[in-house]
């Protein structure tokens, strides 16, 4: 075999390897989802619930009082948005009230309807379920 043949042989499947690499990039950028959002509004995404956590929703029922550096208030659930993989106590119901402690530096107020991600506490005292405050999600 010449060098031109060689060159000849060459040529063609460069081509085709070039054509089988644009392909591919191709068929990638198209099944990418978008999504439209107007220029003036920001879209934030949920946050990853944690693995021994709940998610839930619901109302501020009482004055947050301050017991040792902690926030404690009572959320009437009104909905459980999501449990964690690793979540082994009662799942509160939707009407009922649960107990939350949260850190002093988290701003809640009564009657504010709220999103939290929340823990068991390992003392479980009194008529409402104890949960310790992991997050205020953002809705």
């Amino acid at each position: 075999m010449t060098l031109s043949k060689t060159k000849n042989a060459i040529i063609p499947i460069l081509f085709f390897s070039l054509w089988i690499g644009l392909a591919g990039c191709k068929s990638v950028n198209t099944t990418q989802k978008s999504i439209n959002v107007p220029e003036d509004q920001t879209v934030l995404t949920p946050q990853k619930l944690p693995r021994k956590a709940i998610r839930l929703s619901g109302e501020v029922i009482t004055d947050v009082a301050l017991i040792n550096n902690r926030k404690m208030f009572n959320l009437r659930v009104s909905a459980v948005e999501g449990i964690g993989s690793n979540f082994r106590t009662k799942e509160p119901e939707a009407g009922e009230t649960v107990s939350i402690n949260s850190p002093s530096d988290i701003a809640f107020e009564k009657g504010e309807v709220v999103l939290v991600d929340v823990a068991a506490t390992k003392n479980q005292t009194g008529d409402n379920l104890m949960f310790n405050l992991l997050r205020k999600v953002v809705k």
